[in-house]
C-alpha cells in the first residue's frame, strides 16, 4: 500500500515538473526537483517516512536549512533536510554533486586566469554560461586558491645539483598604495648534471636593486642550491653586485646577446653598428679562447682610432663573455647567452599582456609562478643540454 501511495505522489511531482517545465521556469523545476529528492533522501537514511512510527527509525526529521545556490539558469532556493537523535551525519548526495560541479567550475576558473586570461574577460566569458554572472572579486578570490600550491613550488628544496644556473628578471606593471609601479620579477633556472632544465626560483620586487638580487639568490642557497660550475646572466649592476656577493667563487657567463646589444650603445655613429657587430661575431665564432682573445685585441686596436669608449670597452667586456670557453664546445651555444630565460620572460609576457596592469604584486607573483610551473612540466624529462656528464 505504502509503495503505492508513493508511487502516485512520485506521478504527482513530476506531472507537476513537466507542467512548469513547459511553462518555462527551468529554474523552478531544478529547485523543486533538487528539494524533492533531498526530502526522499532523508526518509531513506531515517528508515521511515515523517510521522510514522517504525522500530528501524534511525533518527527524526528536524526541519530543513535554506541554501542558495546560482545555477546556469539562476538563483535555485533550497531547503537541506536537517536530522536529529542520529549517530551518522546526513548529507544529500545532491549537494555533494553541487560540490563537485561547483569546484570543476572553480577550477576552470582558476586555469583561464593561468592561461593569461585577464578578470574582465573571464567574467564575459562566464556570463554566457552562467547568467546570474560571477564578480571580479570572486574570481580573484578563487586564483588564489592556487595559492598554497605555487607556494609549495615556490619555496620547495632543491634536493639536487645543477651544473648551470641563469638569472634574469623582467617588469610588470602593479598597483601599490594606489600608485602604478614598475615591479621586477626574478626568474631562476638550472641545468643539472643530466642536462634537464627546471626553473628553480621566482621572486618579485617593486625595484631591481642590488639588496634585492641578494635577497633572491640567498633563499636560493637556504632551498639547497649546489654544484653550481657557472651563473649566466646580463651584466645588470644590481646583479652583479650580488652574484659577487653571494657567489664570489663560481664562474659568470656575461651574455654575448646582451652584450652585442651593449656595444651598440657605445657607439654614436649609426652606420658602424653593423660592423661592430660583426667584428665581435668573428670573435665569439672562434674555437679557442687564444684565438678568440687574439681577435680582440685586434679589434680592441682597430676600434680604438674610431670610437676610443668602445675600444676601452670591448677590452674589459668581452673577457665577461668568455667563461663558456672552459667548458666542452657541445655545451657552447646553450651556455654563452641567457637565451633559455629570454624565451621563458617572452612566453611569460604573452601570459601577462592580457592583464596590462596588474592590482597587486601578489597577484603578478601568482600569475607568473604558475606559467613557470606549467613550463617546468613540460621540461621534465627532456634533456635541453645532450650527453652532459654524470
Amino acid at each position: 500500500m505504502k509503495n503505492n501511495q508513493n508511487q502516485l505522489a512520485n506521478t504527482d511531482i513530476l506531472q507537476n515538473l513537466i507542467e512548469e517545465t513547459i511553462a518555462g521556469s527551468l529554474t523552478s523545476v531544478m529547485e523543486r526537483m533538487f528539494n524533492q529528492m533531498m526530502f526522499l533522501q532523508r526518509e531513506q537514511f531515517l528508515e521511515a517516512s515523517p510521522y510514522q512510527r517504525t522500530d528501524d527509525r534511525i533518527g527524526y526529521a528536524n526541519g530543513f536549512k535554506p541554501l542558495t545556490v546560482k545555477s546556469g539558469e539562476g538563483k535555485m532556493q533550497l531547503q537541506i533536510p536537517q536530522v536529529r537523535n542520529c549517530e551518522q551525519k546526513f548529507r544529500p548526495s545532491v549537494l555533494e554533486c553541487l560540490s563537485r560541479s561547483e569546484k570543476a567550475f572553480r577550477s576552470v576558473l582558476g586555469e583561464m586566469y593561468i592561461k593569461g586570461v585577464s578578470t574582465r574577460k573571464v567574467g564575459k566569458v562566464i556570463e554566457s554560461i552562467w547568467p546570474s554572472g560571477v564578480s571580479s572579486g570572486t574570481i580573484s578570490n578563487i586564483t588564489k586558491e592556487l595559492e598554497s600550491d605555487l607556494e609549495n613550488f615556490r619555496n620547495r628544496k632543491l634536493e639536487k645539483p645543477y651544473q648551470f644556473i641563469w638569472l634574469d628578471a623582467q617588469y610588470e606593471k602593479v598597483r601599490q598604495d594606489g600608485i602604478l609601479q614598475s615591479f621586477a620579477v626574478f626568474v631562476a633556472i638550472g641545468v643539472d648534471y643530466k642536462g634537464v632544465r627546471e626553473v628553480i626560483g621566482v621572486s618579485g620586487q617593486v625595484s631591481e636593486a642590488e639588496i634585492h638580487w641578494r635577497d633572491f639568490m640567498d633563499s636560493l642557497n637556504l632551498r639547497g642550491l649546489k654544484g653550481v660550475q657557472m651563473i649566466i646572466s646580463d651584466a645588470h649592476a644590481g646583479l652583479r653586485e650580488a652574484r659577487e656577493a653571494i657567489f664570489p667563487a663560481t664562474p659568470w657567463q656575461r651574455c654575448f646577446f646582451h652584450l652585442q646589444q651593449n656595444a651598440q650603445s657605445k657607439i654614436t655613429n649609426v652606420s658602424q653598428r653593423k660592423e661592430i657587430a660583426n667584428d665581435l661575431k668573428n670573435v665569439f665564432s672562434q674555437f679557442s679562447l687564444e684565438d678568440a682573445k687574439s681577435l680582440l685585441k685586434k679589434y680592441v686596436i682597430k676600434w680604438e682610432s674610431k670610437s676610443k669608449k668602445l675600444s676601452e670597452w670591448m677590452e674589459e667586456a668581452c673577457l665577461e663573455s668568455f667563461s663558456y670557453f672552459k667548458f666542452d664546445e657541445k655545451y657552447w651555444k646553450k651556455i654563452r647567452t641567457s637565451n633559455p630565460l629570454e624565451r621563458l620572460n617572452r612566453e611569460i609576457k604573452r601570459r601577462t599582456r592580457v592583464v596590462s596592469i596588474f592590482p597587486s604584486e601578489s597577484s603578478c607573483i601568482r600569475l607568473i609562478s604558475a606559467i613557470l610551473i606549467e613550463n617546468n612540466d613540460n621540461w621534465a624529462g627532456k634533456a635541453y643540454i645532450k650527453n652532459s656528464n654524470q
